[in-house]
């Protein structure tokens, strides 16, 4: 008697579980890629291709048909179930006959008929599909157009991506300060974002060369993304967790699992990409798979495709990969912030009444309560930090950089939107920045005003204001950081080492400078103490499981230890403050030299302000939380708003925005300093007063926390004449990274009424504002003339940012300053990727 099947695999027999189908066709799918593959022991093996179809018919008539209900996940019934079974049906087309690829198809289009919608087969939840869903629909419908040769189907599905293409402004979708939203208030770029460009990528694909070819113009705001919202995030091959949302609980898709997916995509779309951008995804790529040491990219690699594609890169030494990417970027529609300089990148994850803290759902991510509440995510060559089981064993109360109130949290508590607005920041030059969240716990009276300030070797940490009223202890996590098994990591506060075991914990008291023993070379930490501060510290072994913050996730414990380090600001704490400096890739011989001589001055850390002066670059970073005239420094703001000032090389540059998004009017900022001329400001910036002191006024209205930045000259040899000219150019932007050519067309017009000489002058300076190259020409200019000048510039072999300036001017010395300014100053940020 033939035994009934009731399952085709022992664990994926649930009846009430929609996860079985997807997964069962995709366990079909790899068998058949077995079949397929050349490269496989099993290529045309003729029982293998007669156990594959006999386990479609089996999901066909038992679980995948249009006689069933919905039940579960909805998403497995028409996004992950229906993709598989295409791809499987694509791989056997050749084997499978029409009677049985119709069936399939037909079970396909019942489910998900339509590339624009949801919800096809339940009338009550029936609804329009974006973002990431809408473009994985949109895949569902065009491959099985294609498979069942339906034009109608293919062409709607193109269309439907046309609403993708577009930049949102509120919702889901990409933002233009390279945010990516999804469930309307999440950080998703790193989940959704990447379902939504894996799919993107081989739909254009497939489109490409085709009848259906893509011909929207704003198909192009695709390949933005790629370095707007996914290159920020990369870290040598690692994507950031702090942008992935509930998919951090997932053992098997840690942060290089899914950095390895952008990589993969990346790839991909540099085969068929336009340039510059095919050239700079390649180079990307590259730098990534070869960074990358802890997880290797070809041996993970899903697909041969990948795999060749992958082995092609990485051979041709025609391509070189990108190099390190310095950089610092607020994505203020999302409310995170990364910086990026030699050797480490520090991420800031963030909420506000725009954005929510965390997001529990389907049982993922059921201890994700602090993760988005200010917690700081310190990369450096510690690449399998946030990897290796570090969430189901860090302590959920205790994340890096949170101020939190103590108290005991059920799982999946506390998913919420702040009252708070006040949440942002302001990038100078893309290189640093500064950053504040005004913090109003859930369920609690805690409150909080925290800022960061941004540097190139320190990254300084303030609080202000923390006050509660509810008789729990109050917390301010400095450091949580996974250490070696046996616990060996140093730890060395002034001098001295106070825990060498495992299972220790101390008090502290008047710390000045802490140091953190990484777990190899290039990830040491060291931690500076401005005011001295009363240190809690404790070396743990931990265990957990992922079942415990993933109820679907494995059962095994996992044991990993832990070095953490709090400040306890006591129970009901009332105006209680902190300040501390991260020092990344420092020894304890020099954090502490650094104590001794420290580089940061703070200017104000209350209520009301809370302002830093890096005193080596000259950076002041402040944040002003009331709309009250303030002062910090040198600077008097009348506005909530968050700054970014440095002053180098006779030069004053100034980066101003709105983090509450709620300014309909503008931002009025002095500055005690006088300055001779504008090099630039950006539009919506009027400067209203140079001497004695300067005074700005900018308009903030619809800016969405966007930063304004106004360049002033502050040399007096240099004094402002720059409406004699007015100046406009065109580069080839495909050539604007090391060791490039820039060929500019300037359109130049005489704005005066007298003939005139003077010089046209492209140059590059770096990102410290200093000259570093230059062309010039000179040209006698008649009454009302315009002439168009072409100028080409070498850019230097090494860049870390930058920008060109094309201008006019006139004097005896211009290498020295000793020049007039004649016209307005075009520019073109420079960063070499």
């Amino acid at each position: 008697m033939k035994t009934k099947i009731t399952f085709l695999w022992s664990d994926l027999a649930s009846t009430t579980d929609s996860g079985v189908i997807t997964q069962s066709y995709r366990n079909l799918y790899a068998m058949a890629e077995a079949f397929v593959s050349e490269q496989s022991s099993l290529y045309h093996n003729p029982k293998l291709l007669k156990d594959i179809i006999s386990g479609m018919e089996w999901m066909n008539e038992h679980r995948y048909n249009e006689q069933l209900s919905q039940y579960s996940n909805w998403w497995h019934w028409e996004i992950g179930g229906p993709q598989a079974l295409n791809n499987l049906v694509v791989l056997l087309y050749s084997y499978l006959d029409e009677e049985k690829i119709n069936r399939y198809m037909d079970v396909v289009d019942h489910f998900q008929p339509a590339p624009t919608k949801s919800g096809a087969t339940t009338p009550d939840n029936y609804r329009e599909a974006f973002g990431a869903n809408r473009v994985d629909v949109s895949k569902v419908v065009a491959v099985r157009g294609i498979i069942v040769k339906d034009p109608s189907k293919i062409a709607a599905s193109r269309d439907a991506l046309s609403q993708v293409f577009e930049y949102v402004t509120e919702g889901n979708g990409f933002y233009k300060d390279g945010s990516f939203v999804q469930h309307e208030d999440i950080a998703y770029t790193g989940s959704y974002g990447i379902v939504l460009i894996e799919g993107l990528t081989e739909l254009l694909e497939v489109f490409s060369g085709s009848t259906w070819k893509v011909t929207n113009p704003n198909v192009n705001n695709v390949y933005e993304w790629i370095q707007d919202s996914f290159e920020p995030l990369m870290y040598k091959g690692s994507l950031m967790d702090m942008v992935r949302g509930r998919a951090i609980s997932r053992d098997f898709l840690q942060d290089h699992n899914a950095g390895h997916s952008v990589i993969k995509t990346v790839v991909r779309m540099g085969q068929f990409a336009p340039e510059p951008y095919g050239d700079r995804f390649l180079r990307m790529a590259k730098h990534w798979i070869q960074e990358d040491t802890f997880l290797d990219y070809i041996e993970n690699a899903e697909s041969f495709r990948d795999i060749t594609l992958a082995k092609t890169l990485l051979s041709n030494n025609d391509i070189k990969p990108r190099g390190e990417l310095y950089l610092h970027k607020t994505f203020a529609s999302m409310d995170r912030v990364v910086h990026r300089k030699p050797g480490y990148a520090f991420g800031l994850s963030m909420y506000s009444n725009r954005i929510q803290n965390y997001e529990d759902m389907n049982n993922e991510n059921r201890k994700g309560w602090y993760t988005g509440e200010g917690m700081a995510y310190l990369y450096n060559d510690d690449l399998g930090q946030f990897s290796d089981g570090y969430w189901p064993t860090v302590d959920p109360y205790r994340m890096p950089g949170t101020t939190i109130d103590t108290m005991t949290r059920t799982d999946g508590s506390g998913e919420h939107r702040s009252t708070q607005s006040w949440t942002g920041g302001s990038t100078l030059n893309e290189q640093y920045g500064t950053a504040g969240m005004s913090y109003d716990a859930w369920n609690s009276s805690l409150q909080a005003k925290k800022s960061w300030f941004m540097f190139d070797n320190e990254i300084v940490a303030l609080g202000a204001d923390i006050t509660s009223s509810d008789d729990r202890p109050i917390e301010t996590i400095v450091e949580n950081r996974k250490i070696r098994q046996d616990g060996s990591n140093k730890v060395i506060i002034n001098g001295e080492s106070p825990l060498n075991e495992l299972g220790s914990e101390k008090e502290i008291k008047e710390v000045e400078w802490a140091y953190l023993e990484g777990n190899g070379e290039g990830a040491d930490i060291g931690y500076y103490f401005p005011e001295k501060a009363n240190l809690y510290v404790k070396k743990e072994q931990r265990e957990g499981k992922w079942s415990d913050i993933n109820y679907g996730g494995p059962e095994e414990v996992i044991k990993r230890s832990y070095a953490t380090m709090w400040l306890d600001h006591g129970k009901n704490p009332n105006a209680e403050r902190y300040a501390y400096t991260l020092l990344p890739n420092q020894s304890a011989d020099e954090i502490e030299q650094y104590a001794a001589n420290p580089d940061v001055q703070i200017l104000r850390n209350d209520k009301a302000v809370q302002a830093v002066h890096e005193t080596t670059q000259n950076i002041l970073g402040a944040n002003f939380w009331e709309s009250t005239k303030q002062q910090a420094g040198p600077l008097t703001v009348y506005d909530k708003a968050s700054i970014t000032m440095k002053e180098i090389e006779n030069e004053l540059e100034i980066a101003v925005s709105d983090p509450t998004m709620e300014n309909d009017g503008t931002i009025e900022v002095e500055i005690d300093r006088k300055a001779f001329g504008v090099i630039k400001a950006d539009e919506g910036v009027k400067v209203t007063k140079l001497k004695p002191f300067i005074k700005l006024e900018i308009d903030v209205k619809e800016a969405k926390g966007k930063t304004f930045t106004t360049k002033l000259q502050l040399n007096p040899k240099q004094s402002d004449q720059s409406d004699h000219f007015l100046t406009d150019a065109k580069i080839n932007q495909e050539q604007m990274e090391a060791n490039g050519t820039v060929d500019a067309v300037v359109n130049i017009s005489s704005q005066t009424n007298d003939r005139e000489k003077a010089t046209v002058t492209t140059a590059f300076y770096n990102w410290k504002g200093e000259l570093k190259k230059a062309v010039h020409h000179e040209e006698d200019f008649e009454q009302g003339q315009s002439k168009e000048i072409k100028q080409s510039l070498n850019l230097p072999q090494k860049i870390d940012g930058g920008e060109v300036r094309i201008f006019m001017w006139k004097g005896k010395d211009f290498e020295n300053g000793e020049y007039q300014l004649l016209s307005n100053v075009v520019t073109f940020p420079v960063t070499d990727r």
